[in-house]
């Protein structure tokens, strides 16, 4: 690891530290309720993660946990509002690696990730697969860039979000080809008119796209995990072809800057005890989640090392406009 890598770890980490408890103090957390504040609407994929490990938390804290939605500007308000908040560890929040990774370097969310935000865990992870219509002429990620070097203006990929988007586009851009973006709200519409051939090709979560793979109604050509997935174990990375774009879906705990360390470590525990419970680790498993379970230091390092990785992304590509 690099001096620099290791400073930002440490820009992040730091906060854990810097707010000394005593023995006992820690011994008496939590004070009451623990809420955890989920930036999205009840029902969706983080949503289900908050509240699969609801129970077990509440139960290993002795004390009630309570889950309080506050949806809007893409998740940034809530996770804002949370790591500005008092830092004792009563009230944190469950965001995803968009808000704390991709955002920040599309506008001012009023925090910085890498030094006002104390890691608790990364609870699951899921990756993203590139697939295309059948009557795309291409089993591989090269003979899609063919086919789209043969076809100008007839290559297309649809997808539900700027992450998704930003991979398609540096993508294209590293093939040398055109691929028109054409943006959708979620996946449901995107993957049917993928099904459908009014687009080509689509870029979606692994677990919602699954279906139409199996059924063979759509072809897969690549996921963009680090290595293949057990879903899919012979579909290659999108990195094989072309090296370094990676990109999954990410749920994380975080509580404010300052937070002592023994909070945030026994919220640690009591959450990766929740996950680790089998009935959790199926449910999660089943909703197409790799549970990760993970150290407050493997988050630091994960969102430093994929805030990295989208500036270099969005550096390739100037002239990007979001949709």
């Amino acid at each position: 690891m690099n001096l620099r890598a290791a400073a930002a770890i440490a820009a992040l980490f730091a906060c854990c530290t810097l707010a000394p408890m005593s023995t006992a103090g820690a011994q008496d957390f939590p004070q009451g309720p623990v809420t955890i504040i989920v930036p999205y609407p009840a029902g969706g994929a983080t949503d289900l993660v908050a509240r699969l490990v609801q129970p077990k938390l509440s139960e290993a804290l002795g004390q009630p946990v309570v889950i309080e939605n506050r949806p809007g500007a893409s998740g940034n308000t809530a996770t804002a509002a949370v790591l500005r908040g008092k830092p004792d560890g009563q009230t944190i929040v469950l965001t995803t690696n968009a808000v704390m990774t991709l955002n920040p370097h599309l506008g001012d969310l009023g925090f910085n990730p890498l030094t006002q935000a104390a890691p608790i865990t990364r609870t699951s992870q899921s990756g993203l697969l590139l697939a295309v219509h059948p009557s795309v002429p291409a089993n591989t990620v090269q003979e899609f860039i063919a086919y789209a070097a043969k076809n100008p203006g007839k290559a297309t990929f649809g997808t539900g979000g700027a992450p998704m988007q930003i991979i398609g586009e540096v993508m294209a851009k590293r093939g040398n080809v055109q691929i028109q973006h054409i943006p959708y709200k979620g996946a449901a519409p995107a993957i049917n008119d993928a099904v459908g051939g009014h687009i080509n090709s689509v870029i979606m979560q692994i677990a919602s796209i699954t279906p139409f793979i199996q059924s063979k109604a759509l072809r897969p050509l690549a996921v963009t995990t680090a290595q293949p997935v057990k879903t899919f174990p012979d579909v290659p990375t999108l990195a094989s072809t072309f090296s370094g774009i990676e990109g999954v879906n990410w749920y994380g705990f975080f509580a404010p800057a300052g937070t002592p360390k023994p909070v945030i470590d026994k919220l640690n525990a009591a959450i990766v005890a929740a996950l680790k419970d089998p009935a959790v680790m199926q449910k999660l498993t089943k909703s197409g989640e790799e549970v990760i379970a993970g150290t407050p230091e493997e988050l630091a390092e994960t969102v430093r090392r994929d805030h990295a990785r989208w500036a270099e992304f969005l550096k390739q590509l100037p002239d990007l406009k979001l949709q």
